[in-house]
C-alpha cells in the first residue's frame, strides 16, 4: 500500500513541527499552502513556508484557499487527507471535497468551547480550561465532530505567552499520536459536539484590547494577563491623553473610598492603585511607545493640575474612542447618547435641541437615537419645502398629489419616466422624502444605494423620531441640520 498523500495547510512552530513529522514518517506531501503573511524564507522566525522550499516541497502560489486555480490544482493532486495545523482561514466546501478520505484540523481550545480565534486570550478572560483539540473539518467554524483532545488547565498567574507555549507543546504530542491512523487511513471513532456547550469567539481583537476599568478588578487583571505576551501589545488604556500599554503582573487590592472606575490613588514604591467596577489594582510599570517605565515616572511628568485622582481612562483624551462602536455582544456595557459620549471624553455629536415628550418605544437597536451627521459626498437635507406633499402610497393620477392620512404627509421625488403618471427614481423604486411614515414594504434602495439605510442624506426624514413613523404632539423639534420636524 502506498504513503498517504497529504495536502498541508498551516504556519508557526507548530505548523513547522508537524509537517517534518509527516515527512519522517514516509507521507507525500502533496503541496503545502502557507498564510499570506509567510511567503518569504527566513530564520528569524518559524516559517513553514521556508522549511516547505528548504525541503524540496511544491508550495502553492495561492493566498486564498477559494482560487478557483488553486482549486483546480489541488483536484489535480487528489489528496487523502487535508490536515490544517494552525492554518487561520476558514475552508469552504468546494476545498473540503477534494480529499478523499477527510480533512483535520488542530484547534488550540478544548472545543466546543472556545471556537473561533484568540482561544488562548478568551480562556484566561473568561476564566475556564484550556485545550487543544484534533477535529474533522465541516463547513461551519470548528465545529466538526472530535477525534481527539486534551485538556488543559490554567495556573493562578497564566498569561497569554505561557498558555500558548503550554498548548503548543502539547498540541504537537497530541497530533504525533494520530499519525498512526494517519498512515493507515482509519480514523477514530468520532465524537460530535455540543452545540449547547459551545461558545465561539470572532476573528477580532477581545474587547480591541483595551480595558474596560468599569468591569471587576479580578476580570481586569485576567485580561491584562490575556494580552501579556512580548513583543506583541499589551492591554491598552489612555493616561492624560497618552496611549499606554499595561502587562501582567498586576495586583487586585481593596476599593479606593471616593474614587470612580479609572480614577487613580497613589501607592508604595511609586505604585498606583486604579479603582475598578468593585475592587481596585496595583500598577508599578506601564509601556509608553513600547518602553517599558515607572507609573509614578509617568505621573510626575504631568503638570501639577493634573495631579491624582488622575483618569486612567477608556478613552481619556486619547485619539481612539472605540466605547462609541457598541460591542455589547461582546462585553461591552454600552452607555446611550450624550451619556456615553460625553463619559468617555468624546465630543459631541449633534442631538435634538428640544426633547420630544412622546419618543417612541424602544425597538431593540434604535440607529437614529443620535441625529446623524450627512453621509460623505452626499447633500445635508434639505429645509421643508412648501411644495405639495403626496400621501403614501402615491396616487396613480398625477405625478404628484395632496392628501391626508392621519394629519401625516409624505413627498415622492424622482425624474418622472416617459408617459407615466407616477415620479419614480427607478422602474419599480419608490424614493420617498422628507417626512411621513416609513412602511417596511417601501423600503426599497434608490439608485444610487443597495441599502435604505445607506439612502442618500438629501431623502432621509430630518428627524429622528420621524423616521420611527411616531408623531410627536409637542412643539417642532430642531434636526441635527437644523430643520424642522416635520411630524411633530
Amino acid at each position: 500500500m502506498s504513503n498517504p498523500s497529504i495536502l498541508y495547510m498551516g504556519s508557526g512552530d507548530i505548523g513547522r513541527f508537524c509537517l517534518a513529522a509527516l515527512l519522517d514518517k514516509g507521507f507525500v506531501i502533496a503541496g503545502v499552502f502557507c498564510r499570506a503573511s509567510d511567503r518569504t524564507e527566513t530564520d528569524d522566525v518559524p516559517s513553514v513556508f521556508t522549511f516547505a522550499r528548504r525541503a524540496g516541497l511544491h508550495v502553492f502560489g495561492a493566498t486564498d484557499p477559494s482560487d478557483p486555480a488553486f482549486l483546480e490544482e489541488a483536484r489535480g493532486l487528489a489528496p487523502d487527507l487535508l490536515l490544517s495545523i494552525q492554518y487561520d482561514r476558514i475552508l469552504k466546501p468546494p476545498l473540503l471535497s477534494i480529499p478523499r478520505r477527510g480533512a483535520y484540523n488542530l484547534h488550540f481550545g478544548p472545543l466546543p468551547r472556545l471556537r473561533g480565534c484568540f482561544p488562548t486570550k478568551w480562556a484566561i478572560i473568561e476564566d475556564e480550561p484550556a485545550g487543544v483539540t484534533f477535529h474533522c473539518i465541516d463547513p461551519g467554524v470548528d465545529s466538526g465532530d472530535v477525534l481527539a483532545q486534551t485538556i488543559v488547565p490554567l495556573a493562578p498567574d497564566e498569561t497569554d505567552e505561557t498558555l500558548y507555549h503550554k498548548l503548543q507543546e502539547t498540541g504537537k504530542r497530541l497530533f504525533v499520536e494520530q499519525i498512526p491512523w494517519m498512515k493507515a487511513l482509519s480514523p477514530p471513532p468520532r465524537r460530535p459536539q455540543d452545540p449547547a456547550a459551545a461558545s465561539h469567539h470572532p476573528k477580532r481583537l477581545p474587547f480591541d484590547g483595551i480595558i474596560d476599568w468599569r468591569r471587576d478588578a479580578a476580570w481586569v487583571e485576567r485580561f491584562i494577563r490575556a494580552f501579556t505576551f512580548p513583543p506583541y501589545p499589551a492591554a491598552k488604556a489612555w493616561l492624560a491623553g497618552k496611549e499606554v500599554e499595561i502587562r501582567a503582573p498586576v495586583e487586585i487590592g481593596p476599593d479606593l473610598p471616593g474614587r470612580a472606575p479609572g480614577e487613580m490613588a497613589p501607592g508604595e514604591d511609586g505604585a498606583v492603585a486604579v479603582q475598578c467596577g468593585q475592587g481596585s489594582l496595583v500598577i508599578r510599570r506601564v509601556l509608553v511607545q513600547g518602553e517599558e517605565r515607572p507609573v509614578g515616572e509617568i505621573l510626575g511628568s504631568l503638570p501639577s493640575e493634573a495631579s491624582p485622582p488622575v483618569p486612567l481612562s477608556l478613552t481619556g483624551e486619547g485619539e481612539r474612542g472605540p466605547e462609541w462602536r457598541s460591542r455589547s455582544g461582546e462585553g461591552f456595557l454600552p452607555l446611550q447618547g450624550a451619556a456615553r459620549r460625553g463619559s468617555l471624553g468624546l465630543p459631541e455629536r449633534p442631538l435634538l435641541t428640544s426633547p420630544c415628550p412622546n419618543p417612541p418605544p424602544p425597538r431593540g437597536r434604535n440607529l437614529f437615537a443620535v441625529g446623524l451627521p450627512p453621509l460623505p459626498g452626499r447633500a445635508p437635507p434639505t429645509a421643508p419645502s412648501s411644495a405639495p406633499r403626496a400621501t403614501w402610497p402615491p396616487s396613480r393620477s398625477a405625478g404628484r398629489s395632496t392628501a391626508s392620512t392621519s394629519g401625516r404627509t409624505s413627498t415622492l421625488s424622482g425624474p418622472s419616466s416617459g408617459s407615466s403618471s407616477q415620479e419614480r427614481s427607478r422602474p419599480g423604486r419608490w424614493r420617498q422624502s422628507v417626512s411621513g411614515p416609513w412602511p417596511r414594504s417601501r423600503r426599497r434602495a434608490t439608485p444610487e444605494s443597495r441599502s435604505w439605510r445607506q439612502t442618500s442624506a438629501a431623502t432621509w426624514p430630518a428627524c429622528p423620531w420621524e423616521r420611527t413613523g411616531r408623531a410627536c404632539s409637542s412643539a417642532p423639534a430642531v434636526s441635527p441640520a437644523g430643520t424642522a420636524c416635520r411630524s411633530c
